[in-house]
């Protein structure tokens, strides 16, 4: 027997068919002394292997608190699909150590090749390559950190040389997420975050923090053998100090960049926005020669060892209220200016159409943090380069896409004065989650089965009890 539920939540309207009495396994529990024959229970937990390949659709992975100490990679395997979560176990810090993997291209720690994962809380180190390695679509990762790999720390590329463009990983959503301390053998390849080579479009990077990688803290880089990736989002990101290790080690050969938006003349209209770079080995945001039409707004650039801001001859890009302070040479910004409402750095100066000056009495503080994170995940700054009352860099700015400010106008560069409201998901964005608990196995589908709605969908949930049962 069947009944249709009509339910209502903010901006969702769900069309539920549960199956009375209808049965499915859709909790697993994993430790570090779980085993194979376990059955997944809180008391006699599985392994993290055998719950990613049993776990029921709509089914959650809870990882208990300790360290893993793996030999060989951790994999959601192509067409493992279908709205599962991989998270940490409320209040315990599961770390996923790969050290045990040799040094090699194909020796990724955690690699995610299925649709519709959302992975939370999860440690990944010391992999062989990359940390975690994303090749399929509609996945969210929230709050994972990945440190000490021996490539990028978190990386989008394709699943396999033979995947076609229209299997490359897209709508991916990568939410308070951190990366440092990665570094590859060569110095020049390890990245925090890379969507780059074989990505495909819509894929966020959203209240992420790299720092102290040995290349660059994002990577989108493109080239002509595979042609131009798809359009990235940055919102409400944080790159500081990449081009050295927190040991203080470092590299002639790393980029050294904080946001590095391209390359090879390729060109993508990225989004950057809300986004802060400080104390890079090289540039602070950079194009690296893509020649689209970026949208870059609302950034505060400070302090990089070269420019703040480089954007190269060529490029059709599009500046809109952003901050640039005391970079070591002048900034380059070739494509757009909207209004008067961008002060960037230039012969040691401010540069404004409008007559806008810059200096350390515009900020509460310039003393540089370790950057944490706010209740909500997102990142804290505390008064790093908060404007500072009075300052005439407040509602100076002019409306744009993808941004709340309060008062008349947006202030200049990442950080609104008066509200802590940084730009909010688009509406798009609002997931679904289903836990249903029995132990007698069967399964629970929803139709569309997708990572995020937009408002007013109705995703239809069927339950269908296992075999024996009604």
């Amino acid at each position: 027997m069947k009944n249709k539920f009509l339910i209502r939540v903010p901006h969702l309207l769900l069309a539920l068919l549960f199956g009375f009495n209808a049965a499915a396994q859709t909790t697993l529990y994993v430790a570090p002394n779980g085993t194979d024959a376990n059955p997944g229970t809180l008391a006699a937990p599985t392994t993290l292997p055998r719950a990613i390949a049993t776990i029921a659709t709509g089914g959650t992975i809870f990882v208990r608190g300790g360290t893993y100490n793996y030999a060989t990679g951790v994999t959601i395997a192509l067409g493992n699909n279908g709205s599962k979560r991989l998270e940490a176990y409320a209040g315990e810090v599961p770390v996923l150590n790969f050290s045990g993997q040799a040094t090699a291209d194909t020796n990724r720690g955690l690699t995610v090749n299925g649709n519709n994962w959302y992975v939370k809380g999860l440690i990944v180190e010391r992999a062989g390559d990359n940390g975690i390695f994303v090749g399929g679509s509609n996945n969210t990762f929230e709050l994972c950190t990945t440190r000490f790999n021996k490539d990028s720390g978190l990386q989008l590329s394709r699943y396999a040389s033979t995947a076609p463009r229209s299997s490359w990983p897209a709508n991916n959503l990568i939410l308070n997420c951190t990366s440092y301390d990665n570094q590859d053998p060569t110095n020049e390849n390890a990245d925090g975050f890379a969507c780059k080579l074989t990505s495909g479009d819509g894929n966020v990077f959203r209240g992420c923090i790299a720092h102290h990688n040995i290349d660059d803290g994002w990577d989108f880089y493109a080239k002509d053998e595979t042609g131009p990736i798809g359009i990235v989002t940055v919102e409400n990101c944080v790159a500081y100090s990449n081009g050295a290790l927190s040991s203080g080690t470092t590299s002639g050969s790393g980029d050294k960049n904080g946001f590095k938006l391209g390359g090879s003349g390729i060109p993508v209209d990225h989004i950057i926005r809300r986004s802060v770079a400080f104390n890079n080995g090289k540039h602070g945001i950079t194009d690296n020669n893509n020649l689209g039409s970026i949208k870059v707004t609302n950034n505060t650039s400070f302090n990089n060892a070269e420019t703040n801001f480089q954007f190269r001859a060529g490029g059709r890009h599009v500046f809109t209220n952003n901050l640039s302070f005391q970079g070591v040479s002048s900034d380059k910004f070739t494509g757009t200016l909207v209004g008067t409402s961008n002060v960037f750095w230039v012969n040691r100066a401010s540069s404004n159409g409008g007559g806008l000056v810059v200096s350390a009495a515009d900020f509460v503080s310039l003393t540089a943090p370790t950057v944490g994170r706010n209740a909500d995940g997102s990142p804290n700054l505390g008064s790093f380069l908060a404007l500072a009352a009075g300052s005439d860099l407040i509602n100076a700015g002019v409306a744009a896409a993808g941004i709340t400010f309060s008062g008349p106008a947006p202030d200049l560069g990442a950080r609104e004065s008066g509200s802590t409201t940084i730009t909010p998901p688009p509406a798009s964005n609002f997931t679904l989650t289903t836990t249903v608990s029995p132990a007698a196995g069967g399964s629970v589908t929803r139709s569309p089965n997708a990572a995020s709605y937009a408002a007013g969908t109705v995703v239809t949930l069927t339950a269908t009890p296992a075999a024996g049962y009604t």
